[in-house]
């Protein structure tokens, strides 16, 4: 399947003209012709893409930058648009919306893939890296002179830290203000290694990791599930290093909670997510599914739909939230509620922020169209 390279044909199109001054009228229309005719076979490829039953990966088709690549303002702002007629202009912006719209739907089919198979990518991705028969965790330690919950929960806290400054979520979107509000990092520095640094931007980073964990006493557990779906389309955007990485922690973090847990049994309750990485099929749901799930939906479909939703609420915008369900809707697979209120309310359960541009009066004017 051939790779998008036209976005970064596009976008070096649109740089290149910026550099220079066209005086003839000709040349610029010329110019807008080339960018048109190349928006056209991006969008022709990008609805192949879409309606193509083969099921499309990060690796089949080349995303940049998606936070980028899918803002129309990003496109729009080259100099082309304001030297072209004001016809061709407006026609270049209506190509553009539409290239927008079908990057966002295409990335939305690669992100929602079944569970099974996103975890036999991620297997497949560990194999790769090279498994060493000690640890960091083993060797500190067997330095120790004796194993106490607070240098375990020290060594904990490091090996975050160093996780996080490692840049494993540099790819996720950036935290919301009332994501902030949570960070501590004051707390957080008490744990560490005196005068550890801590690079510009750590505290986003802390915010990012707390959508995909939670704490059960003592036991920092990362929500695999939850990550699954980060790790699955950002992977081939991250360094070997930062992939090794990532796995290393996973395997010293099992190490320490099983320590833990040795130390004070009754933590046991959050152990399984940290050394099994996710629940089974079979095992009890920790929370509550999706309202509006389709009734002839089984449940283990279900539960799919049920996180595409929860990472949907969290990474795009109220228009994009919608066009989504609408979607979902049309293939039977939930149902959209008359009652505007009782639909947002649930989005915002499922972790939808209710600040600003995602109020319950912007949604009712979106839901009511």
């Amino acid at each position: 399947m051939a790779k998008l390279n036209q976005l970064l044909t596009l976008e070096r199109m649109l740089e290149q003209y910026d550099g220079v001054n066209f005086e003839k009228p000709g040349d610029i229309c010329l110019s807008g012709q080339f960018v048109m005719d190349l928006v056209d076979e991006i969008n022709a490829q990008l609805n192949r893409h879409l309606n193509s039953k083969i099921r499309l990966t990060s690796s089949n088709v080349l995303m940049t930058n998606f936070d980028t690549m899918t803002n129309t303002s990003y496109w729009t702002k080259s100099k082309l648009y304001k030297d072209l007629p004001i016809k061709e202009s407006r026609l270049l912006r209506e190509k553009i919306e539409e290239m927008v719209d079908l990057l966002k739907a295409l990335w939305l089919k690669i992100v929602d893939v079944e569970a099974d198979f996103a975890d036999k990518f991620l297997e497949r991705m560990k194999m790769r890296c090279r498994e060493s028969r000690a640890t960091d965790y083993d060797l500190w330690k067997i330095r120790q002179p004796e194993l106490t919950m607070e240098r375990l929960t020290e060594y904990q806290a490091e090996l975050t830290a160093d996780m996080l400054i490692k840049g494993i979520l540099k790819y996720d979107s950036r935290p919301h203000g009332e994501e902030m509000d949570g960070v501590d990092l004051c707390k957080l520095r008490k744990k560490l290694k005196n005068k550890k640094e801590l690079p510009e931007g750590f505290d986003e980073e802390c915010a990012k990791l707390r959508r995909y964990s939670h704490w059960e006493g003592d036991l920092f557990v990362i929500d695999y599930p939850l990550l699954r779906s980060y790790i699955y389309r950002c992977f081939r955007l991250m360094t070997n290093e930062q992939r090794i990485a990532m796995f290393y922690y996973n395997v010293q973090m099992k190490q320490l909670h099983e320590d833990m847990v040795k130390l004070m049994p009754e933590q046991a309750k959050g152990l399984h997510s940290t050394i099994n990485e996710q629940p089974g099929i079979n095992q009890k749901p920790t929370e509550e599914l999706f309202k509006f799930i389709h009734p002839e939906i089984e449940e283990e479909e279900a539960w799919r739909i049920h996180r595409a939703i929860k990472r949907l609420v969290v990474n795009y915008g109220l228009q994009d939230i919608y066009n989504y369900l609408k979607k979902l809707a049309k293939e039977d697979k939930i149902y959209l509620p008359q009652d505007t209120e009782r639909a947002y309310n649930e989005l915002v359960r499922m972790g939808m922020s209710d600040k600003e541009g995602y109020s319950l009066k912007t949604f009712r004017n979106i839901y009511r169209r």
